[in-house]
């Protein structure tokens, strides 16, 4: 059976249209435009960052512009390195030229008291199954558990953080370029008052430590930080103004004019060019790899 649609598809079609299409031998929806496959392509993997959440242009396609390469589109929005642990789609990434691996969430990996399943949000709390967004998850830790307990919870996710993507990148056999994407610098350090505090910026709990015990993994890394400036949403069929409706996991909603979350069409743009350099040496080293 296969997976229903991620939400975006459906919520922003009168902002971008996302042309999703169905990996084939996945369950899965993507963004488009679908490549051929039978074709040279390279892979982006990632989550909603990558995927390019109400962004016309993302960072895959104008790279793929710019290197004259189609490029196959593997954001998923909540997804963590361990969705990417499927035969499938690692054979897929592996027929291709190279894979740009973003640098994706600490808080989708599981620990002794929270569990991910396959590394995609929602949470679940290991002693009744309840299932909760990361933000409550970690609210409910803070709230429940003496500071002890909380600090050895989020060492447990972090560990478990460098084991998902140490596997990874072990399973890629074609060239990577690791890649952070974020608004913040990797060197933060968290406080406890809050969840929003502990988690940080996307992309959350995680920090240089970390990053520094998985790059050697990967051929390249690259860093891009970058402000985000917010951006009003323009229904793309009138030019006007327009809005989203959120939707969580206990039923609320809340309407929104304005994204302050995702990645803008400048960040995107930015990113793009950051990869320039480092894609085409990846292509170099693909092509050096492979026999003639």
């Amino acid at each position: 059976m296969r997976r229903k649609p991620i939400h975006y598809f459906q919520r922003d079609w009168h902002i971008v249209s996302y042309k999703p299409f169905y990996l084939k031998g996945t369950e899965y929806l993507f963004r488009g435009p679908e490549p051929d496959l039978n074709k040279p392509y390279f892979s982006c993997v990632g989550a909603a960052q990558t995927f390019g959440c109400l962004c016309e242009d993302p960072y895959p396609n104008l790279l793929s512009e710019d290197i004259e390469l189609p490029v196959l589109n593997l954001g998923f929005g909540g997804a963590g390195a361990l969705f990417f642990e499927n035969k499938e789609l690692l054979n897929t990434i592996n027929k291709g030229k190279f894979a740009v691996i973003q640098i994706m969430s600490g808080r989708n990996e599981s620990n002794s008291l929270l569990n991910s399943r396959n590394g995609v949000v929602p949470l679940y709390r290991t002693a009744d199954k309840k299932k909760l967004t990361p933000p409550d998850a970690y609210k409910w830790l803070l709230e429940n558990h003496d500071l002890a307990t909380v600090k050895k919870v989020v060492e447990e996710t972090r560990e478990s953080w460098v084991q998902s993507y140490k596997s990874l990148l072990s399973h890629i056999t074609v060239p990577t370029i690791l890649f952070w994407f974020s608004k913040r610098s990797p060197d933060y350090t968290e406080t406890y008052d809050t969840s929003a505090d502990l988690l940080g910026n996307f992309p959350h709990l995680v920090n240089r430590a970390m990053i520094q015990k998985v790059s050697p993994k990967a051929n390249f890394f690259v860093e891009c930080t970058m402000e985000e400036y917010s951006f009003r949403y323009i229904n793309r069929f009138t030019g006007n103004p327009t809005s989203i409706v959120l939707e969580y996991f206990d039923g609320k909603r809340k309407t929104r004019s304005h994204e302050f979350y995702y990645p803008s069409p400048r960040m995107h743009k930015e990113a793009s060019k950051m990869l320039l350099e480092p894609s085409k040496k990846a292509l170099d080293m693909h092509q050096a790899a492979t026999p003639a």
